[in-house]
């Protein structure tokens, strides 16, 4: 019977894996897929085997049809399944999962997202959109550069507040998350092949997922594990946090995109502090056109082109505010941003169409798998 596997590091973990054999990596994987799914730094590869016989195990036990649906989608899209933790009954919405389309592990870019209120796999239609838009960030991210393989994943490792009010006001949802997101981000640095030559891994909280995100920089140096910061559609990244230099980035490593018509960027300084599109954090603002809160993953908008070009590392391509304009952003008041909302179960994401004009934009490629020389999938 093979031990545990030792608490450690992510970088510790890879390199414990790197020192078992073919059969002990099997062994693992198939007969301790609990203790092998969630642990980062082990290949990514490996991580999917795991985390899909756990979740195999869980339909077949429990019959769950959220977890049907999710395995649907990865299969359906050939992503890998980095992260599966059932929900504590079944048809909650504590389900911790991460999908990534393509293999990070060998990655020229890695991009990963963090989403925000009512994301959860009971509920399909915010759970829908961000997965959608992690795809197209993966397509268009290889089909506007020369890079190569890139890699987009969708990270759901904290429980996410369900709802606006009262659940998306407090910070308890962020204090909690923040540190799985960190071991997280250390784990894909840590299985990556490519080493020094691998290229940027951006880290991109959107909603309420960049209040996670501004948790896990303020707690632990992130720049270790992320070369860019993209904040969209943010609420505030937390209220101990008043600038960039409080999390280790400097401005032109943190961006910040926040649409002029997005109720959430109004969101009050006393609920999740500076807004980050304030000129006194001193981030980068980046164009998004006139989009709702659910726009900044829209084909054709400015906001969507800069996210391409922000995780491929063309950050001189990316369009910015103008300083004299984003000198003049203002923090709304209260009632611009709560309105009749208190007291009732709203829509945490409302939006309204984009109308940057779109332009054709090229395909995206398929996801595929790296195979070893006898076709098999390596662990």
């Amino acid at each position: 019977m093979a031990p545990t596997p030792p608490a450690g590091t992510p970088d510790q973990v890879r390199t414990w894996w790197a020192g078992l054999g073919d059969e002990e990596r099997r062994h693992y994987v198939e007969d301790m897929p609990a203790a092998i799914g969630g642990l980062d730094g082990v290949p990514s590869l490996a991580r999917h085997y795991a985390n899909t016989r756990l979740l195999d195990a869980y339909i077949e036990r429990t019959g769950d049809l959220d977890a049907v649906r999710l395995r649907e989608e990865f299969r359906a899209s050939g992503g890998l399944l980095l992260l599966f933790v059932p929900p504590s009954t079944v048809g909650g919405t504590d389900t911790r999962v991460a999908i990534s389309y393509n293999d990070p592990d060998h990655a020229v870019a890695t991009s990963v997202l963090v989403p925000g209120t009512a994301t959860n796999t009971r509920s399909p239609k915010y759970l829908n959109h961000a997965l959608d838009f992690v795809r197209r960030l993966r397509d268009r991210a290889d089909s506007y550069t020369d890079l190569g393989d890139n890699a987009a994943v969708f990270w759901l490792g904290y429980k996410s507040p369900d709802l606006l009010v009262p659940d998306a006001m407090s910070a308890r949802y962020a204090r909690d998350g923040h540190a799985a997101l960190t071991s997280f981000l250390g784990g894909l640095r840590a299985a990556n092949v490519r080493g020094e030559q691998r290229g940027p891994t951006t880290l991109i909280g959107y909603s309420y997922g960049s209040t996670v995100v501004g948790h896990a920089a303020a707690a632990a140096d992130l720049t270790k594990v992320v070369d860019t910061v993209l904040i969209a559609g943010s609420p505030g990244l937390g209220r101990h946090i008043r600038s960039v230099e409080d999390l280790g980035f400097t401005p032109d490593r943190f961006l910040v995109a926040a649409s002029p018509i997005d109720p959430v960027v109004r969101t009050p300084s006393f609920v999740h502090g500076t807004n980050p599109a304030h000129p006194s954090f001193r981030a980068t603002l980046v164009e998004t056109g006139t989009i709702g809160h659910l726009g900044y993953g829209t084909e054709g908008t400015p906001a969507f082109l800069n996210a391409v070009y922000i995780v491929t590392g063309d950050l001189d391509r990316v369009t910015k505010v103008p300083a004299a304009r984003a000198a003049g952003t203002q923090v709304a008041r209260l009632g611009d941003w709560f309105g009749s909302r208190v007291g009732r179960r709203s829509d945490p994401e409302q939006a309204t169409a984009a109308d940057a004009g779109a332009r054709p934009r090229p395909p995206g490629r398929g996801a595929h798998r790296p195979r070893g020389r006898s076709g098999r999938p390596r662990l």
